[in-house]
């Protein structure tokens, strides 16, 4: 069973665009990738770019969809859903790879699952955003601490067992991920940032 996609009717495609996206988006996209670049030369600094362009355009899109985990009003930083810090209320970590697949196939993860497992980060939502619409999808929810437990070594590369982590209860896919997240908020977890 694929992961089921839910539509978000938000629409980022002007991030996309070097025409319309924002000098402050911009300026912290470049900010993340040579930050990053300096920490790990192994990955080119325009992957690197690509790779936060995503990341920052996923993050603005769930947080218009659910403004609730906005830390503040000053953007990009209000769209930070996860800062993992210590801070106090439920944080979310938005990953959206650049390749929409069928299992959620964890890249980079060292420094989610180092705040995961210091109790820092609640939950991690798998997104995809189409380019060529910048139309925002959510794929699943999964419990922040039990995530590392469900990926195991795949026929190409390691993946998310998201099979049985939503048997066991630890994740929740397609409509059930949307239901998950307004959960949290009805709970007003997310209050004490």
């Amino acid at each position: 069973m694929a992961i089921p996609t839910v539509s978000t009717r938000i629409n980022v495609s002007y991030l996309f665009d070097p025409e319309t996206i924002p000098d402050n988006i911009l300026t912290e996209i470049d900010n993340i990738a040579t930050g990053v670049h300096s920490r790990n030369s192994s990955r080119s600094k325009d992957k690197i770019t690509l790779d936060a362009l995503r990341g920052v355009a996923a993050e603005i899109a769930f947080t218009r969809k659910f403004p609730q985990f906005c830390r503040h009003k000053n953007p990009p930083y209000a769209f930070d859903v996860a800062s993992l810090t210590a801070w106090k209320g439920s944080r979310i970590e938005i990953k959206c790879p650049r390749v929409d697949k069928d299992w959620w196939v964890p890249v980079n993860y060292d420094h989610f699952y180092n705040h995961a497992q210091a109790g820092n980060v609640d939950f991690i939502c798998n997104t995809y955003i189409e380019e060529t619409t910048g139309d925002f999808f959510i794929k699943a929810i999964a419990n922040a601490k039990s995530f590392e437990s469900y990926v195991q070594p795949g026929p190409y590369n390691m993946f998310y067992n998201h099979h049985r982590a939503v048997k066991d209860g630890e994740c929740w896919i397609g409509s059930q991920a949307v239901n998950r997240i307004k959960k949290v908020i009805e709970d007003n977890k997310w209050e004490h940032f």
